[in-house]
């Protein structure tokens, strides 16, 4: 019986989570998810120019709606611009601003590289490990869920 590891994994994921909180403090109206969806467009924009809401929400494995939400904050907040694709109107395109650069430079760029120096004495082998087996088990209890659904 293997009760007693996934309790201590679960404990592990809340406590994952309480690592988020010790992010650098975010503008007033800024969360945590709203760092995710913006470094999440900057990545798709440096990767491949041209980015859709829907290109978004496939990287942060989430639904359209909730990142459509997502960046209709960001763009009130000056982070992000939205349009309508040229060739189908009912696309969204997203961009980060100036603004939008400057935040993710500051938040999420250099507190990454500053992480890296904390991290250090964790081998790249656990990072790794650690980082796939939290993936996976996403992707499994989201298709458990979907079995109660039904």
């Amino acid at each position: 019986m293997r009760t007693a590891t996934e309790k201590r994994f679960i404990d592990a994921c809340h406590t994952a989570k309480r690592i988020v909180g010790l992010m650098p403090r975010l503008p007033k109206g800024i969360t945590p998810r709203h760092m995710y969806a913006l470094d999440a467009i900057v990545q798709l924009q440096d990767e491949e120019g041209d980015t859709r809401v829907s290109d978004v929400a496939t990287f942060m494995r989430s639904t359209r709606p909730s990142v459509t939400k997502l960046v209709t904050e960001l763009a009130a907040a000056g982070m992000v611009t939205k349009t309508r694709a040229a060739d189908d109107r009912r696309v969204q395109m997203v961009e980060v601003t100036d603004k939008g650069r400057r935040l993710h430079k500051e938040l999420v760029s250099d507190y990454h590289d500053h992480l890296t120096q904390v991290f250090s004495v964790i081998p790249d082998k656990d990072m790794e490990t650690a980082s796939a087996v939290i993936e996976q088990a996403y992707d499994i209890m989201v298709e458990d869920r979907k079995k109660d659904v039904r």
